[in-house]
């Protein structure tokens, strides 16, 4: 299968940052009690993850030739508001 460059930058970033977040996700369970600080961080973490996957999408999506490459306004960095945010 032939990728794009961009594609597979985009897919890289996200690959890259995924991994980091397991090992972050290890390392909670490592400790003995739950840090706060770090949670916060995780959580902030995972929420920058959320604008890598969308710019993955939009990517893939102009790829194909179905997108603009720009993410939808619904699926732009900062408008994902988990719950209880």
């Amino acid at each position: 299968m032939l990728v794009p460059d961009g594609v597979l930058d985009a897919a890289n970033r996200v690959r890259v940052a995924l991994t980091d977040a397991y090992k972050r996700f290890r390392q909670l369970g490592d400790t003995s009690a739950t840090d706060d600080r770090t949670g916060e961080e995780l959580r902030a973490f995972l929420l920058h993850m959320w604008d890598e996957i969308t710019q993955m999408q939009a990517v893939m999506r102009k790829d194909l030739g179905v997108g603009s490459g720009v993410p939808a306004p619904s699926e732009r960095p900062g408008a994902y508001r988990p719950p209880g945010a």
